[in-house]
């Protein structure tokens, strides 16, 4: 599989004259996967990123946006165009720094995802999480740079509009994950940060199809600009 993300966007304050902190990012992005060599997915989209500092140490990151997603039927994937549709979302997220080393942080999401031909593929997803982040100093390059570990867990429920009459006519399809993430991230410099994920997840479903459980290990280097 190969994946292309890209989302780009100015940041910049607002209301300086009536309120301390509040940070207002537009942003647009787009994306495309390809799975054996074929073309899977691809995506454009547009959306709004919030911060506000509520105090000393509270501060409220909000994320809205919409993507439309397109997935072409191909030789590999004949019935693949089923899938394609508009995604709206919505996350926030409270992060609350105990001291310069410490922070705990709150996550609420809901989404939206309405296809153009297949109802049996709508659903409403709600989620919501908590975890840490520990930063201490860097243990191998010795640089001014710190290090940071953390540690989530997150629920999401999902619910589909009707029952898809090719697996199950009379039952709708519902989802609750489970999902335990840990992250090392470790800066090369203040734009360049490299990435080790661990994650579990756990899937429960109204239909035994959708049932499963996977653990995965994921790397990356992500540069800002």
């Amino acid at each position: 599989m190969s994946l292309i993300d890209f989302t780009t966007g100015p940041r910049f304050q607002a209301f300086r004259e009536t309120f301390e902190d509040v940070i207002v990012r537009p942003f647009v992005s787009a994306g495309y996967i390809w799975v054996n060599d074929t073309p899977y997915y691809g995506s454009y989209g547009a959306g709004v990123e919030t911060g506000v500092l509520l105090s000393d140490a509270l501060r409220n990151v909000s994320i809205f946006s919409w993507r439309q997603q397109n997935y072409p039927s191909t030789w590999y994937l004949p019935t693949n165009s089923q899938f394609t549709g508009t995604q709206y979302s919505a996350t926030s997220t409270f992060q609350y720094q105990v001291n310069p080393l410490v922070s705990l942080f709150a996550v609420a999401n809901a989404q939206r995802y309405q296809t153009q031909q297949t109802p049996q593929q709508n659903y409403v997803l709600l989620g919501t999480g908590a975890g840490f982040a520990f930063r201490f100093a860097d243990p191998l390059f010795r640089s001014d740079q710190p290090w940071t570990i953390s540690l989530s867990a997150n629920l999401q429920w999902w619910q589909y509009d009707q029952p898809d009459p090719i697996v199950d006519p009379d039952v709708i399809r519902y989802q609750q994950d489970t999902i335990v993430n840990l992250l090392l991230a470790v800066p090369f410099d203040e734009r360049t940060t490299f990435s080790l994920s661990l994650s579990r997840f756990n899937r429960a479903a109204s239909l035994p199809n959708y049932e499963f459980t996977n653990n995965s290990v994921m790397f990356g280097v992500n540069w800002r600009f």
